[in-house]
């Protein structure tokens, strides 16, 4: 696989265009949900809101569609609820990289076994800094 084969999308504020998304035969992301469910904006932020103490990670294909291409890998994160941005920051780049090596190290076979998203998709909106404003 050459250097431009593979585009990996980490926190992309913005959709890319078919045409954008055809300059590599891979173009990667890593969402912090169980897709279809939870695509959207801030995943992990706002499940950890909701009071989960599993994040489900994917790695998938982008497509023109928000968070909707096919899956390859997931993973999860585990929480004890007690952790601070940057604690849960650093588990789910952990979980990044971890995911993005399988990825590399098993390419033909995790390719190949790639899987639609199946169900009905839920959407987080996009979080705007009145979203992390407390109510004294």
């Amino acid at each position: 696989m050459a250097a431009g084969d593979v585009c990996l999308l980490l926190s992309c504020g913005h959709l890319l265009s078919a045409e954008q998304l055809a300059l590599h035969r891979h173009n990667l992301v890593v969402h912090e949900s169980a897709l279809p469910q939870g695509q959207g904006w801030s995943p992990m932020t706002w499940q950890i809101l909701e009071g989960a103490k599993r994040i489900p990670v994917t790695l998938f294909e982008a497509v023109a569609e928000l968070d909707a291409g096919p899956i390859y890998l997931h993973q999860q994160i585990d929480l004890q609820g007690h952790e601070l941005v940057e604690e849960w920051r650093a588990l789910q780049a952990q979980a990044t990289l971890e995911l993005c090596l399988v990825w590399l190290d098993r390419y033909r076979e995790v390719v190949a076994e790639a899987q639609d998203q199946l169900g009905e998709p839920s959407h987080y909106r996009r979080r705007r800094p009145a979203d992390s404003q407390l109510d004294p």
